[in-house]
This record gives structure tokens, sequence and C-alpha cells, in this order.
């Protein structure tokens, strides 16, 4: 029988205390809620509760144990742990303790009623609890069940106050009122309950400072996500999560957050890795703006907001099933630090300096969605599937890959600066069927090959196997490697070496702020292109959307493109760029080595050998075509490759015909979808080129897309091309398109006027006016809706798009200048142009583009061996360049131009025109004819490119007067006249007027060098013959 005096209240009053009601039971005792007599205020009374049956010697041990903890406690004075009043014992020898009574409700409760706590609210909670922790700590105590329901949250004012329970008898007294899985608790020895417990508390070893400050990190994070860290069905899978070597998993949400780097070392399970001092650890969580972290944190199922238009199906969740097979991607990785000779740094700074890049490696991981597994060494496996899987598992990993790749390129440039430290990374990533049970990390061939690929890539690569490289090939770039043999010597797998992303993948997955908003306003002009695409299924069909700049063209067209996506069609995508109109059939030829994988190879063997593969299986004719296509992507022309003789046109159409198989028939089984965005920037081969496909409709199921603002006239008249010109917003649109900006709260009828009235129903206006008048407190939120000020000054208010583009880029303070620099070298640049190019060094560079990219203003095309951007909108970065002073914009050209010149990071030829352009607009005529001319020699070389030739070379003759030398002036003449007049005869033969001229100049000029005196009526008696 157990005594059960107290637990039934038989004695209603023990000493100064009337008992009033029972609030708590456990295993070992009671907790009553009472009234101290003497001066009416409410008490909390614990005390034990003794089972009839018990051995003496254990009874014993039971008090002097309650005896030893009450003592612990009367040492502790602090406004944040619960204070101990009295203690003493009944009248029948049980003993109890006092503690003030607290008002409110526990922290369990409060999570639980609220869903989830904000950053603020979490940090003001957390705050007050470890700062509890910092006091018992430097006495000595340790509380060893630090967890929600030992936590109360009261009302003080405005804010919430803290309380912090049953320090040092949490063993003894649990707070029961809200039993569920997460109250599991064991008996006996384990002292805490396993869902909060430190491993080692699990483990039976001693619980110590360290204990608390792992409970206190996975309540954060219960804090920010509404649950439990680890949680389970039972004792043992709870066990199981806490015992297991792989790291507690952060939400992919605070990844890059100073809180993340804190988390991650107060919940490391080794306890000689985690943070040991609660004071320490306080003061860096007083240092944190938790003013970053906004809404909610959880993103645990849709683990990053890139992909939530593709992961609407497919998730796998656990469901009492003890093994499954599922299909995962694995990333597997080995990191080392490489010491330059010279340099000496202790092995404590290369330890800590190597950690810092594994932590930088799993935080791009967990942002991702991948579960990492413990370190090993200087290896790390991310899974992707696991312990959920979706249908953007592949892509994630792959995603993951090329952003390790780049942020360790980024930080390697650095640390070879600064420590003389170079980082060394290889990446293999493999995709298969593995069998997972529960609680367990897969093991078995899939993951073993992922970590042979990571031995077998060359270093700062990221090697693919061919059933990963299958589900990746719509959104990343590969070139071909040899075949390796895997570790059991018997099996060989196909593998490819990551590039980097397709255009089309950092233009449309790394979406703009509005990108991922409805579309509005525009349906009956979707419903029309899908409507074509469906036509095109059985006869060709092609449409060309007009409309102003930032009317919503390119959202229109993403919205089109991801609905194809969705029933498997295939996109392919290209743009024109203002900096490219010179460059004849740019998009297309930039188009085609991306799909044949030479874009960036060096090796003429492997980029010949990958054309000739494309080639034959478009059904194109080698003997005929490979020379002819070598020419124009400035590839050596084999020496076994006859040159066409055919006249100009015929290679021009025997070009066109070319391009066309290899862009449009490159997989038959699918049906296609060509979209050329842009085409206000279009050259006039490339527009020749179109005309040609346009004109050619025999055969071929595929849609043509295109895109062009007003200024653009469409050229061609021709039934299969449909036209679709967009129109402004409607006033009901608009509000449709501010609310979903605001995160559908409404905004009030005035507010709502203001912004149609300034921003023309123009989309891109109305969303950069909304976003200004938030951020400029112009429009408020108030009683759960916007509303505009009263004292609204609209002389602040920029009263166009480009001055509001302006407005927002001056907010950028230092970070202005590199986004000027930017603009200038073009639409698109890459990064490693802009550090060479800017006077910043690499680290304030790496943090202003980190400001456009968190600004909207650019994106982020990642490669392996370098990222290119890309600003955002044409108009973003028409804004940027035409603020720029005059003299500060020739200044920045010139700069660029140098700079190209001693580095050409691009292809030759187009280097050419691009170092030409710039020396042109810094008004250094004599060297951008220089380049103009080269331009054309090269230009010269590829089959058929007349007519770019001749654009090319009255370029250059337009500056050659600029030259200073007289004698050098001359003799550019000769050069200039002389191709001229050579290229004119392919094009417009011996008859032509042109040609005539063109050799009049070149022999006046070269009989002026020559013989220092000249006849004019010879010179035309020569002409005439």
């Amino acid at each position: 029988m157990e005594n059960t005096s107290l637990a039934v209240i038989k004695l209603e009053v023990i000493d100064n205390f009337r008992y009033i009601e029972k609030i708590g039971e456990g295993g070992c005792g009671l907790v009553f809620k009472a009234e101290q007599i003497s001066t009416g205020k409410f008490v909390a009374i614990k005390t034990l509760k003794i089972h009839g049956g018990i051995t003496e010697h254990k009874k014993k041990q039971q008090l002097a144990r309650f005896e030893r903890e009450t003592q612990l406690c009367s040492e502790i004075y602090h406004p944040n742990i619960v204070q101990l009043l009295d203690k003493g014992c009944s009248d029948s020898g049980e003993p109890y303790a006092v503690f003030e009574y607290v008002h409110g409700e526990t922290l369990n409760s409060y999570i639980l009623r609220n869903k989830y706590l904000s950053a603020s609210d979490m940090a003001n909670i957390m705050g007050q609890v470890l700062d509890g922790l910092v006091c018992a700590h430097n006495k000595g105590i340790v509380h060893r069940d630090l967890k929600p329901h030992n936590i109360m949250v009261s009302k003080w004012g405005s804010k919430n106050h803290v309380k912090i329970l049953d320090f040092g008898i949490g063993a003894f007294f649990q707070d029961f009122r809200s039993i569920d899985y997460q109250d599991l608790t064991v008996e006996q020895d384990v002292l805490g309950t396993p869902t909060y417990s430190a491993p080692e508390q699990l483990r039976g070893e001693p619980s110590t400072v360290k204990s608390d400050l792992y409970s206190w990190g996975l309540i954060v994070i219960e804090c920010l996500t509404g649950k439990p860290v680890m949680g389970g069905a039972s004792i043992a899978e709870v066990f199981q999560k806490q015992l297991m070597a792989s790291s507690v998993p952060l939400p992919p949400s605070i990844v890059g957050h100073p809180l993340a780097s804190l988390l991650r070392r107060v919940l490391e399970k080794n306890p000689r890795n985690r943070a040991e001092n609660a004071q320490t650890v306080l003061e860096e969580f007083d240092q944190i703006n938790f003013n970053t972290l906004i809404g909610d944190i959880d993103r645990q199922k849709n683990v990053i907001a890139d992909y939530q238009d593709f992961t609407v199906a497919d998730e796998i969740v656990w469901s009492g099933v003890t093994a499954a097979r599922k299909q995962m991607t694995i990333l597997c990785l080995k990191l080392n630090l490489i010491v330059s000779r010279g340099m000496h740094l202790d092995l404590e700074t290369l330890d800590t300096i190597q950690k810092d890049q594994l932590n930088l490696c799993k935080d791009i991981a967990i942002r991702y969605g991948g579960y990492v597994s413990e370190t090993f060494m200087n290896n790390l496996a991310v899974y992707f599937g696991y312990p959920e899987s979706s249908d953007t598992d592949a892509r994630r990993a792959g995603r993951t890959a090329l952003e390790i790749a780049t942020a360790v390129k980024k930080r390697n440039a650095l640390l070879m600066e600064q420590q003389g430290i170079s980082i060394d990374i290889r990446v293999g990533l493999h995709t298969g069927t593995v069998l997972v049970q529960r609680n367990n990390l897969p093991e078995g061939s899939v993951p073993n090959m992922a970590f042979d690929l990571v031995y077998m890539a060359a270093s700062g690569s990221v090697l693919v196997s061919a059933p990963a490289k299958k589900l990746l090939e719509p959104y990343l770039e590969f070139e071909s490697v040899d075949e390796i043999r895997f570790s059991n010597g018997c099996e060989t797998i196909e593998t490819y070496q990551l590039v980097g992303e397709r255009q089309t993948e950092a233009l449309s997955s790394l979406r703009p702020w509005s990108a991922d908003k409805e579309m509005i306003g525009r349906d009956a002009e979707k419903k029309t292109i899908l409507q074509l695409w469906l036509n095109s299924m059985e006869s060709y069909s092609s449409v060309l959307i007009s409309g102003q700049a930032g009317i919503g063209k390119s959202k229109l067209v993403y919205e089109v493109k991801k609905e194809i996506r969705s029933v498997d069609g295939r996109v392919s995508e290209c743009r024109c760029f203002p900096e490219h109109q010179n460059n004849a059939l740019y998009p297309f030829l930039h188009m085609l080595r991306n799909h044949c994988g030479i874009s960036g190879i060096e090796d003429k063997d492997i980029a010949i050998s990958r054309l000739k593969v494309v080639l034959e299986k478009t059904g194109c004719s080698v003997d005929k075509t490979l020379a002819l296509l070598c020419s124009w992507l400035s590839i050596p022309i084999p020496k076994e490759c006859a040159v066409s003789q055919a006249s100009p046109e015929k290679q021009k159409q025997l070009l066109f015909q070319t391009l066309k198989q290899c862009l449009l028939f490159l997989d038959n089984e699918k049906s296609f979808l060509l979209v050329v965005e842009d085409l206000h920037w279009l050259d006039q081969t490339s527009a020749d080129f179109i005309e040609y496909i346009l004109s050619d409709t025999n055969e071929g199921h595929y849609l043509l897309l295109m895109t062009a603002r007003p200024e653009f006239v469409n050229p061609w008249n021709l039934d299969c091309l449909s036209q679709i010109n967009i129109e402004i917003l409607s006033e009901d649109s608009v509000k449709l398109l501010v609310e979903g900006s605001l995160d559908g709260k409404s905004v009030s009828e005035k507010a709502l006027l203001y912004i149609f009235e300034r921003a023309d129903g123009i989309p891109l206006y109305v969303e950069e006016l909304t976003r200004m008048l938030v951020d400029q407190n112009y429009v408020v939120l108030d009683n759960g809706g916007y509303d505009l000020v009263e004292d609204i000054d609209t002389k602040l208010i920029p009263s166009t798009l480009q001055d509001l583009l302006n407005a927002r880029l001056d907010r950028l303070s230092l970070a202005k200048e590199t986004a000027q620099l930017a603009a200038v070298i073009g639409r698109e640049f890459s990064y490693e142009l802009l550090i060479k190019a800017s006077a910043k060094d690499e680290a304030t560079v790496q943090s202003d583009l980190n400001l456009l990219l968190n600004s909207d203003l650019v994106y982020r095309q990642r490669r392996v061996k370098g990222e290119n951007y890309i600003f955002r909108h044409a108009l973003i970065r028409d804004a940027t360049y035409d603020g720029m002073v005059s003299t500060n914009r020739k200044v920045v050209h010139k700069n660029i131009a140098e700079t190209l010149e001693k580095n050409c990071n691009i292809q030759k030829d187009i280097s050419l025109q691009i170092i030409a352009f710039h020396y042109e607009q810094a008004t250094d005529f004599e060297k951008s004819q220089k380049y103009w001319f080269d331009s054309a020699l090269v230009s010269r070389q590829k089959t058929g490119a007349y007519l770019d030739t001749v654009f090319y070379l009255s370029k250059a003759l337009n500056y050659v007067e600029s030259i200073q030398n007289e004698n050098e002036k001359v003799e550019s003449k000769i050069r200039i006249y002389n191709l001229l007049g050579e290229t004119q005869l392919y094009t417009s033969g011996f008859t032509s007027a042109d040609v005539a001229l063109s050799l009049y100049c070149f022999l006046f000029f070269y009989f002026l060098v020559k013989i220092k005196t000249i006849n004019q009526k010879s010179l035309v008696a020569l002409v005439n013959s």
C-alpha cells in the first residue's frame, strides 16, 4: 500500500500552508497549489510520493536525494528561476519543499497555442532561460531535465517573463499536465526526458553544464518550428535519434544565419566538441539580430522555396514501416587544405579553418533539404530523399553540388590571399535504389559508389554518375568523362563532369520576389499560348508576345514554361542581350554550345568529337557540315575536312538548315518549346535565321515562342505566326497584384488608388512602387491591413519607373558602385571579370553581390569553374547604367576594355567585339577601330559570314581617322579596303559598285604608300579595267 495522505489531501493544513488543489503528479512525486496562511500568497508545494513495499534502504536513498536537491535549490537566487521558499516534513515524516507559485502557462502549452514562436519572441524567452542557466552553472548546479514543461511563461505588462521550474529535482517531479509522446521519461538510472536529454545522459554518463546547453538548443529550435526536434513514437525511437552519429538537423531557413552557427556548437552530440560555457553562449546569443528571421521557420516539408512549384506530389513519408526501397540521390565530398610552401600555420588554426569549410558545406546542404551525416575525417555524405523523398531530390542535390563548388571557389581565393591556403574539394553525385530502415542511414552500393566518384574526381570538380545525370540533364550542363571502375573491381560506370546550370534554370527557378506569386491578369494570353502548344503537336506553330518593358512578358513565358514542363514537354530557351547585338547568331550558337556540351571546352578534339555526335544524332551530314559549324563556333577546322566552295547564299542556307536540325531535333521523342526572348536586341543574322525557321514549316512539331518590346517591328508577315500584344493591368488586377505582394493582406482603397494612378498598370512598376512605399513607411500595416499614411510627401516619391529603380539603387550604399560596374559590362556578367575589373577587394565584391542577390536585382547562374550573373530585368540594368555620370561611365568602359585585353576569358571572337565596343563607348576610337578590324579578320574565317565581316569593317572605317600617326592611318585604310573589297566580291560579284569603290580606295592608298605619288587618270583606268 502507498502512503497517500498528501495525495488525497487528507490533511488540508500543514504548518503554515493550506492545500487547494493538486496541479501535477509524476512517478515519484506530487505538486500542489497551496496558500500561505500568514500572507495569503499562493505557493507550490512538492513532496515525495513514497511507494509501499520499497525497501528501507531505497526509501532512505530517495529521502537523501530529495534533501540534497532542495539544498541545492536554496542556493539559487535569480529572477528567471523559481525560488525555494521553505522546506520541511509532515507529521508522518514526508518531506516537502515550498516554491513560489508561478502564474501563467508552461512553454510547451505556449508553443502549442501559438503553433510556433516568432524569432523575437523566442529570443526573449530563451535568453531569459539561458540567463537562469548561467546563474545555476556558476553555483555548480545542473538542471538535467530542461524542457518546455519545466519553463513557465507569464505576462509582466506587455512582455513575457520566464521562470525555470524543478531545478535539480527534475528527475523526481514532472509536470504531466500535457501528456504525449514528447513526455516519455525513463525511471531509475536515466535522469531527464529523452526527447530533450543530451546523448551522454542517455548513455548513463554524468550530466554536465554541457547537457543543459544541449537541451536549451533543442528547445530553441522547437520554439521556432513548433515541434520537437527529437520526437518519436516510442522511447526506443527517441533514443535511436539521440544516439545516432548524425548531426542534429537545423531548420533550413536559419542556415546561414548567426543563430545556426551558435546552435551547431551547443548541439554537438559529442560533448567534447560542445560549447561548455553558458555565459559565453549568452553573450553571443544577445549579439544576434533576430529581426532578420521572419515568418514560419519550419521548412522541413518544403525544404527550399525555389522548388515549391515542382514538389506538389510524390512526397513519401514514413508511416509505420520498418524498411522500404527508395530512390535516393547521395552527394559525397572530400575537402583538404593545402598550405603554400613557406607558410607555417599551427595545427589548431588549420583544424579550425577545415571545420569552418566543412560547416559551410553542411549549411548549404541543409539549406537545400539534404540530410547531412556526421563528418568522417575530411569526408561528408549528404542524402537527398531521406527520411522523406520528393520528386526534386536529384535536382536539389545537383544545385547543392554547384553551390558548394562555387562557394568553396570564392573562399579559396580569399584564403589564398590571406593565409596562403588553398582548398582542394572533390564531389561525387550518384542516384540509385537503396534499402532504407527506419532511423538508420542507408548503406550499401549506392553510397559506396558516390564515395568512389569522389576519389575519382579531379580537384575542384563534381563527378556525376549516368543515372544522376539523366535526372539532372534538363537543368544542368555536363561534359563526358571516361568510364571508371567501381570499387568491387567488376563493374564500370559511365560518368560525367558537372559544368554548371543551364541559363533557363538560373532564370526560372531562382525566381525574383514576384515569380512565386500568382500571375495576375494574363490568364487569357496564357490560355491562347497553351492552345497553340497543343496545336503544335499536329503542326508547327509560332507566336510573338509584344509589350513594353516591365509589362510582364517574362512572367507570362515563365508560367507557360512551367505548365509545359509539368506535362514532360521539353523547353529550350535563349535570349538576346544588348551587348551582343553585333555578334552574329549569338543566342543560337550559345544554345548550340550548351546542347553539344562544348561550352568552355578548350580541347578541340573533345569539342569536335561531341559536335560529330550531335550532327549524327540529328541526321546531318558530318562531311558537309562539320567544317561549317567549326568555323562559326571558333573551333579549328580539322585538316581532313574540306572547306565548302559553294556560293555565300548556299553556305548560309546550309548553315541555317544544320542549326535548325541541331537545335530542334535533338530529342524527337518529346514535344518541344523553343523560347527566344528580347528580339529588340536581335542581330541581323539571327533575324534571318528566325525567318528561315518560320518559312520552313514542312517538318517538326514544336512551338516557337518569342518576346519583344513594341519598338521591334515584326518583319515576318506569315500565317503561321500569331502576335499577342500585352496590355496594362486593370485596376482590379493591380489590386490583386498589390495584395499578393503584401502576403495577401488587405489594402485600403486610398493606397490602391495611389499605386494604380502612379504605376500606369505596369506590373514591374506596381511591385517596385509597393515595395518602396512599404520600405519607406508610406504604406503601413494597421489592424491587419495596409493603409496609406496621411502626411505623405508626393515630392519624395519617384515619378517614373526608372527614377524608382534609381532610388532603390541609391539605398544600396557602397554596393551601388559594384552594380554600376556590372551594368557597364552588360546585362549578363561573369564573376571573374567583375572581380578583375573592380578596384575593391574580392571579399567586398562578394558582399556587394550578396546584397544585389538578396535585393532581387540580379540572378546567379552557378558554374563549377565560375559564376555568371544576370540583371533580373533589362530596366534594372538600364537604370543602373543610365544613372552613372557620363565621364565616370567612360572611365569604367575603358577599365573593362583594358581588363579584357589582359584577361580574355571569353571566346576569342566575342572578346574582340566586346573590347571594341567598350573602347568605342570610352571614346578611345583608335583602339576601337583596331579591335573592330580584328573582329572582321576572325569573322572572315567563318564560312559564309560575309555580311558580318562587312559590318565590322565599316565600324573600323568609321574610326580610322582617329589614328594619330599618318603612316599607320594609311596602312590601316589599305588593310580595311583590301579585306572589304575581297569580302564584297563574294557577296556582290565583280560588277558591283561597292566592290569598285573598295578597290579604288585600296589602290589609291596602296600607291600613295608605295610610290608616294599617284596619277589619278591611271588609277581610274586601272579600276575601270
